[in-house]
């Protein structure tokens, strides 16, 4: 496909959504939890629209004062469809040590303060987290691979 305008590319988006959903349909099944991701209006708008979960995309410096406006955003374009909405937001960095190599490149200097980063202890984090869902609705976490281990505690407090 050519890669086109941001218009076409929205578009496009816009398409595919709609023919996995007539793909099953056809087939007599349910369609499948769709999640979508942007930053500028028009694929937000559609997002909301048309996504279940919306991945927040955010730069790594972003920090809480920028999400909280984001959200506020956010809400304002999806009006009453916005509880309905799952939100997810990628987490590149846990913990205050090292990033490990497979990361350095892509995270060279992640701020403390950065959503992308979750610091601190085990509980702070999860606490982090809880804060987050009840604050912006923040209920889906993706933790970048090599991380998982060093979040498997946070995964055990998030289930108590």
């Amino acid at each position: 496909m050519p890669f086109g305008t941001p218009s076409q590319r929205v578009a496009q988006v816009a398409d595919i959504v709609a023919a996995v959903r007539r793909q099953f349909a056809d087939a007599g099944r349910p369609a499948p939890r769709i999640l979508l991701a942007g930053a500028r209006r028009q694929l937000l708008e559609l997002a909301v629209a048309e996504a279940d979960t919306l991945a927040l995309p955010f730069l790594l410096e972003v920090g809480e004062e920028r999400l909280a406006a984001s959200i506020r955003e956010l809400r304002a374009i999806a009006g009453t469809r916005f509880d309905g909405l799952e939100l997810a937001l990628s987490v590149l960095v846990v913990g205050d040590g090292e990033v490990p190599e497979a990361m350095r490149m892509l995270v060279r200097d992640v701020p403390r303060d950065a959503v992308s980063r979750l610091s601190g202890t085990p509980k702070e984090i999860a606490d982090t987290l809880r804060r987050r869902r009840d604050q912006y609705g923040i209920s889906y976490v993706t933790v970048a691979q090599p991380y998982i281990e060093q979040f498997a505690p946070v995964i055990e407090l998030l289930d108590e």
